[in-house]
């Protein structure tokens, strides 16, 4: 394997750490209240939404804007996703805000993470 040498002469303000240690924490309390809720299939259905949430929070915070191609494939992922959940029949809105929560703020975390970078 061949190392390269990482440039740790660039600050990181402590905002970006405060955003990202606190959106670690809300995605890891948040995303334990689904189970109680929802089934863990059902679950698993809608973490398949997390490219969704990644794509916009990118564009949003001015990471990365995403072309055309990555876009209509977000939007046949979030489609095609929603249309295997739509049968679930043990739904429950309460859950299914927790796992919304639990996702935005997994995204959050993972593109403060990547803008540090």
């Amino acid at each position: 394997f061949k190392t390269h040498p990482i440039d740790q002469s660039k600050p990181v303000p402590v905002s970006n750490l405060v955003v990202l240690g606190a959106t670690t924490a809300l995605a890891l309390c948040l995303g334990q209240y689904p189970y109680l809720y929802l089934t863990v299939a059902f679950i698993q259905m809608l973490k398949a939404f997390l490219p969704t949430y990644m794509v916009i929070f990118l564009a949003l915070l001015g990471v990365e804007q995403p072309s055309r191609r990555i876009v209509l494939i977000t939007v046949g992922l979030s489609a095609f996703t929603a249309l295997a959940s739509a049968g679930e029949v043990n739904f429950n809105l309460v859950g299914v805000s927790f796992m919304v929560a639990a996702s935005t703020a997994d995204a959050v975390r993972l593109v403060v993470a990547q803008k540090l970078l």
